[in-house]
């Protein structure tokens, strides 16, 4: 035996010689051989303690160990302890049969031979020991994941907090950067307006990011609030191209559109800017000049399906099932040539998914573009007393 925990082995028989005799045997073991002379002491013994097995005489005056072991099984505390019971009487008398319906798992007739009554008992320990090191096992792993869970909590707690506070001086910057760049303290030369522009350009990818983290934040403590109403979805296209397509024009690419007839969805549309916005964003970044980016807009079923296809870098196949995870981008290197959080594709995830949806990715491979699409239910809002009847259908609505 090793120097593992010792495991407890539980003696019982009224007779004092026989009891001495099991402890000789059982000695070589090494593990805490505890004895009873009685059915009732060992009640007390295993209320008190837990065993790896119980060696049981079946003859014993007053409570006999068909009984004693009748009650072992009835509590939950100690019905899981294997019981061999020791007997002189006859193989074939009917009490063996009666000793297994009662939970025995095995049956010893004296005279015993030392080294088999050893090693079936030293079963029994190794797989004791093993049950012990499971429970330790899982005990430490219950441990570590409050800790986790600890860890997360104060972390998504430093990002709002954190977030709140930067929020406040931001706003001023690109509040005061505006008005002077709008000449309201006095005229500003060319240099001046392009220096300006740089300021207000960085505050506000500042900003993105500091929505960004109150956005994780308010995600993972479950306070994200979405305000879906009817909208018309080529207004939230119109809005992410007008944003992003001169930044598109300046890198030489081509941004276009290929929408269906005008759709009337219930979303919360600045959420949905907000996913568009990253999709395209991301797909600019990682186009090289004279590509082309497409968002395609279509319903399948029940589903309204936007795509976001580029001729860019593209994506590894192993690498995609990473690109949701928050904090994770696929080049970490400080010499990666696109900048970012890693932040953006697990946001666009989450609000999609709140909007009872879903997302995904796919690349023909390393250099050959990507496709990143998700998709939005379409839901037919009841008509109401107002209506008098008239079904206002979300699908083929046009804006009026």
């Amino acid at each position: 035996m090793t120097d593992e925990a010792k495991t407890n082995i539980l003696l019982v028989d009224d007779r004092p010689e026989n009891l001495l005799a099991l402890e000789a045997v059982l000695g070589e073991l090494g593990q805490n051989l505890i004895t009873a002379s009685s059915g009732a002491e060992a009640l007390k013994w295993v209320l008190l303690e837990d065993f790896a097995v119980i060696l049981l005489d079946v003859q014993m005056p007053g409570m006999s160990g068909l009984e004693t072991a009748q009650l072992i099984k009835q509590r939950d505390k100690s019905r899981h302890i294997p019981i061999i019971f020791i007997t002189a009487i006859d193989q074939d008398a009917p009490h063996v049969f009666q000793g297994y319906s009662v939970g025995a798992v095995d049956y010893l007739f004296k005279p015993f031979d030392p080294e088999i009554l050893r090693s079936k008992v030293a079963v029994f320990v190794d797989l004791a020991r093993k049950n012990m090191r499971i429970q330790q096992q899982a005990a430490e792993l219950e441990i570590a994941n409050r800790q986790l869970k600890e860890s997360e909590r104060h972390k998504d707690e430093f990002l709002s907090v954190i977030s709140h506070e930067l929020r406040t001086p931001l706003n001023l910057i690109m509040g005061f950067g505006e008005m002077l760049d709008d000449e309201v303290a006095g005229s500003l030369n060319a240099q001046q307006h392009e220096y300006m522009r740089e300021i207000l350009q960085g505050a506000n990818r500042l900003q993105m990011l500091v929505n960004d983290l109150m956005d994780v934040a308010a995600m993972q403590a479950g306070t994200l609030e979405l305000h879906p109403v009817p909208t018309p979805y080529e207004g939230v296209v119109d809005e992410v191209v007008s944003t992003f397509e001169p930044v598109a024009r300046q890198k030489g690419l081509t941004l276009t559109t290929e929408l269906e007839p005008p759709l009337l969805i219930e979303i919360d549309g600045p959420r949905l800017v907000h996913v568009l916005s990253n999709l395209v964003s991301n797909a600019i970044k990682f186009t090289p000049e004279g590509g082309a980016i497409r968002i395609k807009v279509y319903r399948h079923e029940q589903d309204l399906v936007t795509e976001v296809c580029d001729t860019g870098i593209g994506l590894a196949e192993e690498d995609i099932p990473l690109l949701f995870t928050r904090f994770r981008q696929l080049d970490m290197s400080t010499t990666r040539p696109a900048g970012g959080t890693g932040l953006g594709l697990s946001i666009a995830k989450m609000l999609v998914e709140s909007h009872g949806g879903t997302i995904t990715a796919m690349s023909p491979g390393k250099g050959r573009g990507s496709v990143f699409s998700y998709t939005l239910p379409i839901v037919k809002r009841e008509p109401c007393d107002a209506d008098q009847g008239e079904q206002l259908s979300l699908e083929g609505q046009e804006r009026g």
